[in-house]
């Protein structure tokens, strides 16, 4: 008779387990220090920041500016130099909100990333540097298509050169508008404290120019006592960038 044999069940081998604790122990222990770690790292990200914003600052605190100087430390920063501007922008200092605006300007394109926070500024009553974002905006170009909706607020809700900067960007990031945009710029030729700025833009306009030239030489060509010499030269100017002459 053939007894049935059954293999013994192996006790845990108290090594095997002891090294799995170890690790258990390991795994937590290390994604607890992970937990814990994060947290001062993103304290010592914002604290960098806050001196490199602070060092930003302080090329507003000598006139005249040096934007030169600021512009080579800002590069110096790289990738970080992102964060820097967007603090600049959102700190509510007028000045170093000021000094980014003009910085960014120079970043022309580059500074495509920072359209969300030119955008919330150009929008912001509160801001007395709502009008550089509008101004920055437009040099992005029909790169800042997004930006349309908030510009045409601020176009009903602002007059005089104010309203002009809107224009302005407004002819930049859609240029299909320019119908439609051309009456301000007809009324402004039209006002003396806004014929200068208005010349300087449609001149930048050149060939698409050419329905302003009736304003423009009727500009160049007042002799009288209340005609502004540098208006009749930059309406000058203007007649010739739009003329290729």
């Amino acid at each position: 008779m053939i007894k049935e044999t059954r293999p013994q069940r192996q006790q845990p081998n108290s090594d095997l387990m002891d090294s799995m604790a170890r690790r258990t122990f390991v795994s937590a222990s290390l994604l607890m220090t992970g937990a814990i770690v994060a947290w001062p790292m993103s304290l010592v990200r914002q604290q960098a920041t806050a001196k490199e914003l602070s060092k930003l600052k302080h090329f507003t605190t000598t006139k005249p500016w040096n934007f030169d100087a600021a512009e080579i430390h800002l590069t110096s920063l790289g990738e970080e130099r992102f964060t820097v501007l967007r603090s600049a922008l959102c700190s509510g200092d007028d000045a170093t909100c000021c000094l980014a605006s003009v910085l960014i300007k120079r970043m022309e394109q580059e500074a495509l990333p920072l359209l969300p926070e030119l955008i919330a500024l150009a929008k912001d009553d509160q801001s007395p540097n709502w009008f550089r974002a509008v101004i920055v905006i437009g040099k992005f170009g029909e790169s800042a298509q997004v930006a349309a909706p908030a510009l045409d607020d601020r176009l009903a809700a602002s007059s005089g050169l104010y309203q002009l900067d809107v224009v302005n960007s407004l002819i930049q990031i859609q240029p299909s508008r320019l119908d439609e945009l051309s009456e301000f710029l007809h009324s402004a030729l039209d006002q003396c404290e806004l014929a200068f700025p208005a010349c300087l833009i449609v001149g930048e306009l050149e060939e698409r120019g050419r329905r302003f030239l009736p304003q423009l030489e009727s500009l160049v060509l007042d002799d009288t006592t209340e005609a502004r010499p540098d208006i009749r030269c930059e309406a000058a100017r203007a007649i010739c960038k739009i003329t290729n002459k």
